[in-house]
């Protein structure tokens, strides 16, 4: 999955962020498509957008949850219904892009505190009319989403807890919306956590969780939707996956591929020794750390 992909170039998280939204934007995502095609995995793409307004602080957490929870329903609702109906075209415009650049995957960011997770969260989208919290706005842009896709597979990522609302209700609000996802043509819902304003360690959980960390509540979701459902949270051998996982699970991977990129072929060939495991160094959360460029307290090569 090539990740963070901005829709426009006012919706950069930061000054190096990739934009995809134009025809002489292809040729570089098409190079990178192929890539990954020829060393056998489908290629991803995930569209994101993140408005400046939105720009996230270096600190890990906030100390006021329930005031940075009024600052962004402040920053929600400053849009007007043809801004919001503007910047959802500019998804659908990068998605016919990334169908043309060869992407098999194309993944709508819902998450993390980017503007779409926004505007699908209780605690962050209070509007009236057209882009209120349930109203059916989501449901066209879903659906006119996947059918730009033709035969690429459509996934959307949501942050199943965000530390906003109390975690059973955070739970069934991200099975409402994950339904309705799955009943307008997405075929791959991607669950994750925290928004990156409120509690990045949600996002990255540290040294003091015992991975995989969100594995007992995403997988009850999973078995609750009818598609292929991704989870999350610092999986770094999958010999501490439950037996029981979901045939309809997939495992995402992040860290493990930073500290270690043969991280799946040797997983496959049961060579669990010979990986270079990630050790929660957090040298990789550049950004947090006032620099440009990734890093890797392991990983000799970067």
């Amino acid at each position: 999955m090539v990740g963070n992909v901005a829709i426009e170039r006012t919706s950069r998280t930061n000054d190096r962020t990739a934009v995809l939204n134009s025809e002489r934007d292809l040729a570089r995502f098409a190079v990178l498509a192929r890539a990954i095609a020829r060393h056998g995995s489908l290629a991803g793409i995930q569209l994101a957008s993140a408005p400046s307004a939105l720009s996230p602080r270096r600190q890990w957490s906030v100390n006021d949850r329930p005031a940075e929870a009024t600052r962004l329903k402040e920053i929600v609702a400053a849009f007007t219904d043809k801004e919001l109906s503007d910047h959802l075209a500019s998804f659908i415009r990068s998605a016919r892009f990334a169908v043309k650049a060869g992407y098999d995957v194309v993944q709508i960011h819902a998450a993390h505190g980017y503007l779409l997770s926004l505007l699908l969260h209780p605690a962050t989208n209070n509007r009236r009319g057209r882009f209120a919290l349930y109203e059916k706005w989501f449901d066209e842009f879903v659906t006119e989403f996947s059918s730009v896709l033709g035969e690429s597979l459509s996934s959307i990522r949501l942050s199943v807890i965000t530390g906003l609302m109390p975690l059973d209700a955070e739970i069934r609000h991200a099975t409402s919306i994950s339904s309705i996802a799955v009943a307008n043509g997405i075929d791959i819902v991607d669950l994750s956590a925290g928004f990156y304003t409120v509690d990045r360690k949600l996002i990255y959980p540290g040294a003091e969780w015992t991975g995989p960390v969100y594995a007992r509540w995403l997988e009850a979701l999973a078995r609750d939707l009818d598609c292929l459902v991704s989870i999350v949270g610092r999986i770094t051998d999958f010999r501490t996956l439950t037996e029981t996982l979901p045939g309809n699970v997939l495992v995402s991977i992040g860290r493990a591929f930073i500290a270690d990129p043969d991280f799946a072929r040797k997983t496959r060939d049961g060579n669990f020794d010979d990986i270079n495991k990630c050790v929660l160094k957090n040298q990789c959360h550049y950004f947090s750390r006032g620099l440009q460029t990734l890093e890797c307290g392991v990983n000799p090569n970067l």
